[in-house]
């Protein structure tokens, strides 16, 4: 047990459940241990911010930033990330783009409903509160439900701002729904990547919330079954495709390079003018949100592996993103 990493998560968390499920993906040994106010005490402290997923590593270190947690550990175990530098970059932005966008609209139909959020947030009652009866059940899931709510304006994940996230929304299902009935496995070949575990991360609690298991059964069954086989892909064994970048991958990079990297750049911009909000028109309507610092970083970290690339790659990938792709450059 000394020499398994220790995951403090939830099945309600988005990225607990990535992180969950990369460690399967890279035969990593792994324990998962619910967050619980009893646990809190312990395992809060040891992080900068106290935030879900809390990885303690089995050498006695502690982390909690999926991204960096997990590059950091690509060398261990399976790799995560392709080895042609274009797939490799196009995991690398599909990935960020499932963290900071696709999971925008994943977490508006989870909780955005007054009576799906009030499901979901009795799930994670039980969850965070195991054996604690009815009483502290239904009184920890009111709590819940109502810092859920709380994150809606940093999120950017609001009524207003859902007609401009559920194009892009739509479009990436279509594209993950087209992959699950292509011809490999996961979107980089026979082996589960790092974009993989990203986009099952928002989508595993959106498959229990009442809206959201409703619109995947009926827009995207096969990925909804997908879902099963990206929990647990340790026993998936196969190789990376060769060649081009497939279909789905290439309507995918295609939505990046038309709505998520023109927010990252609206944001970073904000964020350098020290303006507190953010706004950007995209073709579903306008989005707005908070700045916010982090997606600053991830639009420095994306430039920089654009950077690393030779000018061919570039050129490839550029031809796929479209005119937008200029934004990756510093």
């Amino acid at each position: 047990m000394n020499e398994a990493y220790q995951v403090y998560g939830s099945p309600t968390s988005p990225f607990s459940m990535k992180v969950r499920s990369a460690f399967r993906a890279k035969q990593l040994p792994m324990v998962f241990r619910y967050m619980t106010p009893e646990n809190q005490g312990e395992v809060f402290p040891n992080v900068r911010i106290p935030v879900i997923p809390i990885v303690k590593f089995p050498n006695g270190d502690w982390k909690n930033d999926s991204t960096p947690l997990l590059m950091d550990l690509e060398d261990e175990g399976r790799a995560l990330l392709p080895d042609d530098p274009a797939a490799r970059f196009a995991c690398l932005l599909l990935e960020d783009m499932a963290d900071e966008w696709f999971m925008k609209t994943c977490y508006y139909l989870t909780w955005g409903d007054a009576e799906g959020g009030r499901v979901m947030s009795r799930y994670l009652a039980f969850d965070s509160f195991p054996n604690g009866g009815e009483d502290t059940l239904s009184a920890g899931a009111e709590q819940l439900y109502a810092w859920q709510g709380s994150r809606n304006g940093t999120l950017g994940t609001t009524a207003e701002n859902f007609p401009a996230l559920f194009r892009s929304f739509q479009e990436m299902v279509d594209a993950l729904e087209a992959m699950a009935l292509g011809a490999t496995q996961f979107l980089f070949g026979n082996r589960p990547s790092l974009a993989d575990m990203a986009f099952y991360g928002p989508m595993a609690p959106l498959a229990w919330a009442p809206d959201g298991r409703n619109h995947l059964q009926t827009h995207a069954p096969t990925l909804l079954r997908w879902l099963s086989h990206a929990e647990d892909a340790s026993g998936m064994d196969g190789d990376w495709s060769e060649g081009d970048l497939v279909g789905p991958v290439r309507q995918l990079l295609a939505i990046a390079g038309r709505d998520y990297l023109p927010f990252l750049l609206a944001n970073a911009h904000a964020r350098e003018a020290g303006e507190p909000m953010m706004s950007i028109e995209l073709d579903g309507g306008v989005f707005t949100q908070k700045t916010v610092g982090y997606q600053a970083k991830c639009l420095a970290r994306l430039r920089q592996a654009w950077a690393d690339l030779d000018q061919d790659v570039q050129s490839r990938l550029r031809a796929i993103i479209g005119p937008n792709a200029d934004h990756l450059n510093t």
